[in-house]
């Protein structure tokens, strides 16, 4: 239950420095010595750690904050792995979301997030919210 809620916690800081618009706490989150890699709605994936964080730079450049929220996480362990299932509301859009942790001398780390549409009507109603 410690895990879940430790992943939890990383998966809330996440879209904090997304919501925030914040490229220093956004890189904090991503693991330092492992394989990285993002799926933006769209497009296609981006590997490797400067790349991915160039990717979200490019994204929060022009904002001071973003209107997401993260709907519903759910966490499945796998030893020192963690995938968390998600929607994220996006300024007025639902996107299904997953964010993959990895346990490291620092705490749980992010190496792993994809984001895509859903079709209106597969929206699921929100159970939770966690970040505003």
């Amino acid at each position: 239950m410690a895990d879940s809620k430790a992943v939890l916690q990383a998966n809330a800081a996440f879209y904090a420095a997304f919501a925030a618009a914040d490229m220093d706490m956004m890189t904090a989150i991503w693991a330092h010595d492992m394989p990285l890699a993002v799926t933006h709605p769209g497009t296609l994936p981006v590997t490797g750690r400067e790349t991915v964080l160039q990717s979200w730079r490019e994204i929060l450049a022009p904002a001071s904050a973003v209107d997401i929220v993260c709907v519903d996480p759910q966490v499945q362990l796998h030893g020192d792995v963690a995938l968390v299932l998600c929607q994220e509301r996006i300024n007025g859009h639902v996107l299904a979301a997953s964010n993959t942790y990895r346990r490291t001398d620092e705490g749980w780390c992010l190496v792993m997030h994809q984001a895509g549409a859903v079709a209106a009507t597969m929206v699921a109603p929100a159970r939770s919210s966690v970040v505003h």
